[in-house]
């Protein structure tokens, strides 16, 4: 279960980016 908050750590840059472009469009 650690994996998967080690994924979601990593791809919190990422789903920042992806929220302002959802937002944004």
């Amino acid at each position: 279960m650690l994996w998967v908050l080690r994924m979601a750590w990593r791809d919190s840059r990422g789903f920042r980016r992806r929220l302002l472009l959802y937002t944004s469009a």
